[in-house]
């Protein structure tokens, strides 16, 4: 039995249907990502786990046991579940330590255990040289670090993170994505994170589903989220991939996009749909004559390579190359590993 059942969920806002007959399996010790845009029902989801709402068909189970139905409800208090909001919700006249012996002077615990108790998760944060400090007095991070202390310290049954890193900046995010990982590992912690952040998805997670519409589009590794995309939708926002679908092409067109596998080409269904990543795509200057001819129609630097788009076969292909080009400029286009197939829809 997995730790964390969840069967045919069903919640609408009016007319507007955020969680779809959702299910999913989450083992125990597991780091579970939810990805999706926004709008696609994954914070709807993560607030019916913590039972600050109700579903409207399906039941959530931990360990076994009921949490939600329809009929009944587990107040959210008596679930032993830590949350990090998106906004933090810290208070601004409570040192470090005393926003964690709250937590525990609630929940009954001795003076002796609290602070030993404390002084381990400030410890498992790098905290423990800030814990008179407040609120105003922490950067962004470390704000956030004191968010997931105050949620782990109780040792709760589960976590659960809603987009727990989107108003950080860049580098920040990565040092602290880093640290979630770290924390988990030390404590052992069941974890559901929702994030619309693809790279923070992937780095973070044991194993992840990606939302869209209110339903679960697919579940897996963040290797074979990435690797193998089961349709057009996971492929495009997980990662940068493009899209084809090979019967709008004739067979001799596209076997030069083949050229180092020539032996895959013949693997490809007439009617398929493929995905190809633009880092997998090679792109060919100075009259190379192996792979596909194109034209280079867009360029932009991004930090460590060049954005192109290339006109080739009648698509535009997004591609990236260690080399600029310009608008006008004639490449070649050929594969680095065979495209996967995707569903038509989806």
């Amino acid at each position: 039995m997995s730790y964390l059942q969840i069967e045919g969920i069903d919640k609408s806002y009016g007319a507007f249907h955020a969680v779809r007959s959702l299910s999913l399996e989450i083992e125990k010790g597991d780091f579970f990502v939810i990805l999706g845009p926004s709008g696609c029902g994954k914070t709807s989801l993560l607030r019916l786990i913590a039972g600050l709402e109700t579903p409207d068909a399906g039941t959530i189970k931990v360990a076994g046991e009921l949490f939600s139905s329809a009929q009944k409800s587990i107040p959210p208090e008596s679930r032993n579940i830590g949350m990090v909001f998106q906004g933090l919700a810290l208070w601004p006249h409570m040192s470090v330590m005393q926003h964690l012996d709250f937590v525990l002077k609630h929940k009954g615990h001795s003076r002796a255990v609290r602070r030993q108790r404390i002084d381990h998760i400030l410890g498992v944060v790098s905290l423990a040289l800030k814990k008179d400090n407040y609120p105003g007095q922490l950067s962004g991070g470390e704000q956030q670090r004191v968010a997931l202390a105050r949620a782990l310290v109780s040792g709760p049954r589960l976590l659960l993170l809603d987009e727990p890193l989107s108003n950080l900046d860049e580098s920040i995010r990565a040092e602290l994505s880093h640290m979630l990982v770290e924390v988990h590992q030390e404590t052992e912690t069941t974890t559901v994170m929702v994030t619309h952040h693809q790279e923070e998805a992937l780095s973070c997670a044991t194993r992840l589903a990606v939302m869209n519409d209110g339903e679960v589009a697919q579940i897996g590794t963040p290797e074979e989220i990435y690797f193998q995309p089961r349709s057009a939708f996971v492929a495009t926002f997980v990662g940068a991939t493009n899209v084809i679908e090979s019967n709008t092409l004739t067979r001799e067109d596209f076997r030069p996009l083949f050229s180092d596998h020539p032996g895959e080409f013949d693997l490809i269904d007439k009617n398929a749909t493929l995905g190809i990543r633009r880092e997998e795509i090679v792109v060919g200057f100075g009259g190379e004559n192996r792979g596909v001819k194109g034209k280079v129609v867009s360029q932009r630097f991004i930090g460590h390579k060049w954005l192109l788009g290339v006109d080739a076969m009648g698509e535009t292909f997004s591609c990236l190359s260690n080399k600029m080009a310009s608008r006008g400029d004639e490449v070649t286009l050929k594969l680095k590993s065979p495209p996967f197939k995707l569903e038509s829809h989806g």
